[in-house]
């Protein structure tokens, strides 16, 4: 009789969908971010409504103004929603990993080193990411530069990317990045 009990997975379907709309309508795109729900679990078989549903994702910004901005518009939808589809609600904020940032002087000693060692045409910046590293806790105490090893296999055009349930490491690669780290420290 599912007329006579409440539905978190109907909830939870509902908060998903909106949390869609905080970053584009709740965000200034300038200041970047991300709120992706990454992980959702409720019931136990096909035909019983679950007690309960538990969500679980993660939130990235540029400044911390577009953080503060992004939990408080996603608390308010959690509790909106849950409350029109006669749920409750509890919400765990944890802090993760600070933006990964490279310092220009870092940067620049890269750029420098790696174009020599490899030659220009085999270095590329990448452009900006939003995704989490916990290499940033060092760029809080010291300048530092995160940079990514090339993986892709010269005679392929494309390859699975990191954390994809394909994603194969070429282990041809890991020769350069010895090559570029002792690059960095003879320098």
């Amino acid at each position: 009789m599912p007329h006579l009990c409440i539905d978190p997975i109907a909830a939870a379907a509902a908060v998903i969908q909106s949390a869609q709309q905080v970053i584009s309508r709740e965000i200034d795109p300038v200041q970047g971010g991300v709120l992706s729900i990454t992980r959702i679990e409720g019931g136990t078989t096909h035909n019983i409504i679950p007690e309960s549903v538990y969500l679980q994702g993660t939130t990235r910004f540029l400044h911390p103004e577009a953080g503060e901005a992004i939990h408080a518009a996603f608390r308010q939808i959690l509790e909106g929603v849950a409350a029109a589809h006669g749920c409750t609600t509890e919400i765990t904020l944890h802090d993760g990993y600070p933006i990964t940032f490279n310092a220009p002087e870092a940067y620049d000693r890269w750029q420098r080193i790696t174009a020599t060692t490899f030659g220009e045409q085999r270095v590329e910046t990448m452009a900006p990411v939003m995704g989490g590293e916990d290499f940033s806790f060092y760029g809080q105490q010291i300048p530092a530069c995160f940079f990514a090893l090339g993986l892709l296999p010269a005679e392929k055009s494309d390859m699975p990317g990191l954390h994809h349930p394909r994603f194969d490491f070429n282990d041809d690669a890991i020769a350069m990045g010895i090559e570029a780290f002792a690059a960095l420290v003879c320098d």
